[in-house]
């Protein structure tokens, strides 16, 4: 039996045993009820009526429960008999993995069963081959599953509309979203790689050997090419977010899909933020911006607008470099679109620098509030960065998907659980010389 049913019934034995006891007291003296036994009588009445609508709701949710459980296991059935390529099983997973399920049963201090389990004991086994201490009290999601469904921090209540109210209803469809910064590195074209064990050391040539021209007999000359090794490991990331156990509760159409974007999301953003400008210091990864030997191209001593000509010299630094290759494009802020929408081509054209707005002189570009506007250079603040190159030598690593620990007491006085997650990353250039960067853009026309 469910145990919060099995506690309310106990809770409701007990008062039923106290209202016995009143009455046994008055039957023992013959007499009626005083007025204070009968204040402590109806209080225990209406303690009773309060406790059986519980347990009545309590047991109508397990009921639909387990209903949906079986109806999905039939699915399932039905599924399984039907052949399917990698990618739509995958897909399969995704849609039948219960985040809420598996959090459920944390709190009632259940095991985890059927999909749930599965999908914990494969991410614990990545977790071992990655060489991470395993959490034993939490939830453990394989990278496969982690980066499938991440595309797809207010605490979420039921009793105020705004932070999850709005969750329990019959006919909600869904959840709308809160106000995210667009995740542009990897749609840009960065590659992800997941399920990684262990340190990882890369060695780069930075130089490509030159053949020479020499006489018949003569003796090739020697060349020396140059490397140079890019050492990787683990960073953790964590993030955590308050959940009410009402709605957990209550709503069985939203908080499944919301919860994962939350959560979802909350990691997606901090590697896209640290693939952007990570400092590389304080257990952060290293990002474009702050990476040895990317290109550079000055506006001006503090700063300055940008024009069609800087956005040419980026293009220009890449070709020289011989890196015009693979996924090529810009990302920026917003400030600086507007900015560039609103720079003249030329005098008499009526044209503008930026026009097509995922487009820029003939280039993929994209815009996201990631992209830092605070930079510094001189006496210049506030300074807007634009970044160019190949995207496809931006290389992402995940070891072993992430783990969430459901932690249901410290907020427990509020009826609410927290949830951390936990994952590892590490991030960087296959070729410093695929990328360049503006760090002192200035906004005037935006302002």
């Amino acid at each position: 039996m469910n145990k919060k049913i099995l506690k309310k019934r106990e809770e409701r034995a007990a008062i039923i045993e106290q209202m016995e006891g009143i009455q046994a007291l008055a039957d023992t003296e013959n007499r009626d009820l005083t007025a204070e036994e009968q204040t402590e009588w109806d209080e225990a009445e209406s303690g009773i009526e309060t406790l059986d609508k519980e347990i009545k709701r309590l047991e109508a949710f397990a009921k639909r429960q387990k209903e949906g459980e079986e109806q999905r296991q039939k699915n399932q059935r039905s599924k399984d008999r039907k052949p399917k390529g990698e990618g739509a099983e995958l897909d399969d997973i995704n849609q039948r993995f219960s985040l809420v399920k598996a959090i459920r049963s944390k709190i009632n201090n259940e095991p985890l069963t059927g999909l749930e389990l599965e999908m914990h004991q494969e991410a614990t086994k990545e977790l071992r081959e990655a060489g991470l201490n395993q959490e034993s009290a939490g939830i453990s999601i394989p990278g496969r599953l982690l980066h499938r469904s991440r595309e797809k921090r207010a605490t979420m209540t039921v009793g105020t509309n705004t932070t999850g109210g709005y969750g329990v209803d019959t006919d909600l469809q869904g959840i709308t979203p809160h106000l995210y910064p667009k995740m542009q590195v990897e749609a840009l074209g960065a590659r992800v790689i997941t399920g990684v064990q262990g340190n990882i050391s890369v060695v780069q040539s930075d130089t490509v050997p030159a053949a020479s021209w020499v006489a018949e007999n003569g003796q090739a000359p020697e060349v020396n090419p140059t490397y140079r090794q890019v050492q990787l490991s683990p960073k953790r990331l964590t993030a955590y977010t308050p959940i009410s156990n009402q709605l957990l509760l209550q709503d069985s159409l939203g908080v499944e899909a919301d919860l994962r974007f939350k959560m979802g999301n909350s990691i997606a953003q901090a590697v896209d933020i640290a693939s952007i400008n990570g400092s590389g210091s304080s257990n952060q990864p290293g990002g474009i911006l702050n990476t040895s030997g990317i290109g550079n191209v000055a506006i001006g001593t503090n700063g300055g607008a940008p024009t069609r000509s800087h956005l040419i010299k980026l293009i220009n630094t890449i070709e020289n470099a011989n890196a015009d290759m693979g996924s090529l494009g810009f990302l920026t802020t917003p400030a600086v679109r507007a900015q560039l929408m609103l720079t003249a081509l030329d005098a008499g054209s009526g044209r503008f620098v930026w026009e097509n707005k995922e487009e820029l002189v003939g280039y993929m570009a994209r815009v996201s509030t990631n992209v830092p506007n605070n930079l510094t250079k001189g006496t210049g603040t506030d300074l807007d960065a634009i970044i160019y190159g190949n995207w496809a030598n931006w290389v992402i690593y995940n070891w072993s998907g992430a783990t969430i620990i459901v932690d249901e007491k410290t907020m427990a006085r509020e009826y609410q659980t927290r949830l951390i997650i936990h994952s590892h990353w590490d991030m960087y250039a296959e070729h410093t010389a695929s990328f360049a960067a503006i760090k002192d853009a200035t906004t005037p026309l935006a302002a």
